[in-house]
């Protein structure tokens, strides 16, 4: 059966015909006599008795009526529901993201979003484990652009980059005097990323060459605060976003370490699940968070001379 025909067969009972139902309904006549008579066909019953001046219900027909009376009012309402979701910023939006990105959006960025489009609810789901999009209903992911899932479903649009530094207490980096960035795997390590796995950074000499260093931080966390916390404690030479540990640098409770050589800035990515997902709320979203995001950063580079 095909749930137009049985709109159809509720439009015609409620109107008492098929002209008085093509009336009220804009569709032809023909076309609502044609989908009456296709779904009789696959009930294989007839529902209306027709005479060339009236029209009446079957024991059957009158059964089956009541029934498609609801389904026919379900259906307008979906349609109403997808054409308000197609126009309209409304509905509920579920948003992911690790720890290290939260404070940012928590501060300003979703109260901002969610006082100007009254219509949104907003589920912000916190982790630093690997989620699946698709599967766990998630309408848009942030995460570092180095760390997002291999997938050709998901559309990815990369935005800031967080200049980083290596920096470590003023004794921690006096106990290290002498050393180079390539000495690195060998000394106790802190930094801002996934945790769990071996880390790769990427450094540049002041001539200009590149040199990857594989190494296994004493401690990793996609949480910057944690690693700020950890390299004031001095238990290492952290690799952390410059915006992050300003203040601890202006206040000589962290030094930076061989400033000649240059970081690989860490990429900030968001990605939703794939272009058919781009309803008017989605956008508002992107549309607010994204210049919100550089706009935070570009603060805090100049307060830092960054």
């Amino acid at each position: 059966m095909h749930l137009d025909d049985l709109a159809a067969f509720a439009q015609v009972v409620r109107h008492g015909g098929f002209t008085a139902a093509a009336r009220a309904t804009g569709s032809q006549k023909v076309k609502l006599s044609r989908q009456v008579a296709r779904l009789e066909n696959d009930l294989q019953m007839r529902l209306l008795e027709r005479s060339t001046r009236s029209l009446r219900l079957t024991e059957a027909g009158r059964e089956i009526f009541e029934h498609c009376d609801v389904i026919a009012d379900r259906i307008e309402a979906t349609r109403l529901i997808a054409q308000r979701t197609r126009t309209e910023i409304v509905g509920l939006l579920r948003v992911c993201c690790p720890p290290g990105f939260a404070r940012a959006l928590e501060q300003d960025l979703l109260p901002g979003f969610l006082a100007r489009h009254p219509g949104v609810r907003l589920e912000l789901h916190v982790t630093s484990e690997d989620v699946d999009m698709v599967r766990d209903s998630f309408d848009v992911m942030l995460r570092g652009a180095s760390d997002l899932p291999a997938s050709s479903s998901l559309v990815v649009r990369q935005f800031s980059r967080l200049h980083r530094v290596l920096v470590a207490t003023p004794a921690v980096a006096e106990a290290h005097a002498g050393r180079t960035p390539l000495d690195l795997p060998a000394l106790p390590t802190l930094t801002f990323g996934p945790p769990g796995r071996e880390t790769h950074w990427g450094l540049f000499h002041p001539d200009g060459r590149r040199h990857e260093l594989a190494l296994l931080p004493r401690l990793a966390s996609d949480d910057g605060t944690v690693i700020l916390e950890a390299a004031r404690a001095g238990l290492g030479i952290a690799l952390i976003p410059l915006v992050i540990c300003r203040d601890a640098l202006a206040g000589g409770e962290l030094v930076q370490l061989w400033p000649d050589w240059r970081i690989e800035e860490f990429g900030i990515a968001l990605c939703y699940p794939s272009k058919k997902s781009m309803t008017p709320m989605l956008r508002a979203f992107i549309d607010h968070v994204v210049p919100g995001v550089d706009r935070q950063l570009a603060e805090l580079m100049l307060e830092t001379g960054g």
